[in-house]
């Protein structure tokens, strides 16, 4: 199965940022129950680990795709 480079950067912002989302709901949250939101945190955190995995050598391979640091990190402030 292949993905497109420019699929693989549109999953890996909108991951990152229901991750991050996720993280600022934790964050933020006073229910001491949060074990449900956690999972799904690191569920997205995951795969984003498996994204960085099929990206990284297609944007080592290109002259014009950013880091992938730049593109989970494109969606904070």
């Amino acid at each position: 199965m292949s993905i497109s480079a420019h699929t693989l950067i549109k999953a890996i912002r909108a991951i990152s940022e229901k991750a991050d989302a996720l993280k600022k709901e934790i964050e933020s949250s006073e229910d001491p129950e949060l074990s449900y939101l956690e999972e799904e945190w690191h569920a997205y955190l995951n795969a984003l680990s498996e994204l960085e995995k099929n990206y990284d050598p297609i944007q080592q391979e290109s002259d014009n795709l950013p880091p992938y640091e730049e593109l989970v990190f494109a969606s904070r402030p």
